[in-house]
């Protein structure tokens, strides 16, 4: 969750990260690979999420993570 937490971080201040640190990945499913304001919302979105997380963790609950593909 940390390294998660500090990588997203680093590109939320500093975009011209973003293509080096957390690479957008072309496929069906995954939509656009542009860095554009969609692909930032989704890093402030995960931020949102890994916090609920470490607060979760911290609380010492269980934490189950499930895609669906």
């Amino acid at each position: 969750v940390e390294a998660l937490q500090s990588t997203c971080e680093r590109v939320r201040d500093n975009h011209a990260l973003a293509e080096s640190l957390l690479p957008s990945q072309p496929g069906f499913f995954f939509g656009s690979t542009d860095y554009d304001k969609y692909y930032f919302k989704d890093v402030d979105d995960t931020l949102a999420i890994l916090k609920k997380a470490t607060e979760a963790i911290e609380r010492e609950w269980e934490i189950t993570y499930r895609a669906s593909w």
